[in-house]
């Protein structure tokens, strides 16, 4: 399932953010998080950092968020520990694999996210946000495309091999060709058949490049990356050719885009750094979160676990807890909240055992008051991904207001709403009460039946 109804809005507003930002000045400097983040920062970027080497970073000098969490539905716990660097993600997606593995840290398919617009959320589920209007490559209002532009370019032939690149992009997502690009000899080179696209041979030699390494704490020459697609991915459009402002001079700029990340190859540039890794991390933080973090208190996207109590009628003129549903949360723009969640519901009205699991997006309304700030209003696309009914439903709520619930020890607020359900098989509607004990606890009270969506 893809959450449409409110990506068009949000990317708008992220594409009009991004316009006024180059690149961020400022921006926190983070050392690698855990040891397993810095064992793969070391491998590639500690010989830069000393100038050992003259070549692109593959992550940059630092990173700019802390060791962070973000929902991600194929993990027990809903969530993943990540951190952000100006060209990527590193993750750890599975802490009980081998840690010694060249796989245990990953990076997420954040270029081909951006593309197509499909936030990715677990291995196989995603969000529809948008493609990101952010420029590609070069300074922002540069003349860069977007990688919106590069989305109708991914079913598009690849070139001849052995080819000369000619072909261009404008900033206006226009293709053309301009034969004087010939004169930079860059061709289409490693055919791959998974994408039905070439790599440029310019990038094709720095996938396989050899150079200065540090690995286990000790300095060689080797493979800069144990496998070529280790670092970028498959190729997901073919390459083209690109004239834009690169720190205020404007370049001819070759680009490919790849599943995790986006090549440049720049022939004005200084040999080693010719070929450069783009700044797709801070590209899709952009796109994802609004802004890069630019103080200690905000190194982090924001992020809230919110467990929903859940009652029903027990035929005898009271309630019965039937569930809980906890959510794991991140924050974007504009108080849109996107995440994973789980009910665990009552197995012979005592034990609670895991029911259900999905994926969620939340828009939520505030008001102030008596100088509170409390939730006026929420609406919620919630998808089952995991559990004895496939489904989907839309959470209506609001009516939010300070007031004490008899039934809830220690209430704040009280409001109502509705939730509407469809699965293969039937679908309906049922009304509800909430009780609110803090900004993150809730208690639910339905009208009726619980909805097979989350139960059964």
């Amino acid at each position: 399932m893809h959450f449409r109804h409110r990506s068009r809005r949000l990317t708008a507003a992220i594409s009009a953010l991004a316009l006024l930002l180059v690149f961020p000045l400022g921006a926190l400097a983070h050392d690698p998080a855990n040891q397993h983040f810095e064992r793969t920062w070391e491998r590639t970027d500690r010989p830069v950092s000393t100038v050992e080497v003259d070549r692109t970073w593959i992550w940059g000098p630092s990173g700019f968020t802390a060791d962070c969490t973000e929902p991600y539905f194929k993990t027990d716990a809903g969530e993943r520990e990540v951190q952000y660097f100006d060209k990527s993600r590193m993750e750890i997606t599975d802490p009980s694999a081998d840690q010694d593995s060249e796989w245990f840290v990953t990076q997420g398919l954040l270029a081909t996210e951006m593309i197509t617009g499909e936030m990715q959320v677990g291995d196989n589920e995603r969000i529809e946000w948008g493609p990101a209007g952010v420029h590609i490559a070069g300074d922002a209002g540069g003349g860069s495309p977007s990688y919106a532009d590069f989305a109708p370019l991914m079913d598009e032939p690849p070139l001849p091999d052995g080819s000369v690149i000619t072909q261009t992009l404008d900033g206006d997502g226009l293709v053309g060709n301009d034969s004087e690009m010939a004169g930079y000899d860059v061709t289409a080179a490693e055919y791959v058949e998974a994408t039905d696209h070439r790599v440029a041979s310019v990038f094709w030699e720095l996938m396989n490049s050899e150079g200065a390494i540090l690995q286990d704490g000790v300095s060689s020459s080797g493979p800069v990356f144990p496998n070529p697609f280790y670092a970028v991915g498959l190729p997901v459009t073919e390459a083209y050719w690109t004239n834009i402002a690169v720190a205020g001079v404007q370049q001819d700029v070759l680009v490919q885009a790849f599943e995790r990340r986006v090549l440049t190859y720049t022939p004005g540039n200084d040999p080693g750094w010719r070929v450069e890794a783009g700044n797709v991390g801070q590209h899709y933080y952009i796109w994802r979160y609004g802004e890069i973090p630019h103080d200690s208190d905000d190194a982090c996207p924001g992020y809230m676990h919110v467990t929903f109590n859940v009652y029903a009628p027990d035929g005898v003129g009271g309630w019965e807890q039937i569930a809980v549903t906890t959510t794991r949360e991140v924050w974007h723009p504009d108080n849109i909240a996107s995440g994973t969640w789980t009910t665990y519901a009552h197995d012979d009205g005592e034990l609670l055992v895991k029911n259900s699991a999905g994926i969620l997006v939340a828009d939520h309304t505030y008001t102030t008051v008596l100088g509170q700030r409390i939730l006026s209003g929420l609406s919620a696309d919630v998808e089952q991904v995991d559990g004895p009914t496939p489904g989907t439903a839309r959470i209506e709520a609001g009516e939010f207001s300070l007031g004490v619930d008899p039934r809830v020890s220690g209430s704040l607020f009280v409001g109502s709403g509705s939730l509407s359900y469809q699965t293969p098989d039937e679908s309906g509607e049922l009304s509800f009460e909430v009780a609110g004990t803090s900004a993150n606890t809730f208690h639910v009270f339905l009208d009726g039946p619980p909805p097979p969506v989350f139960f059964r």
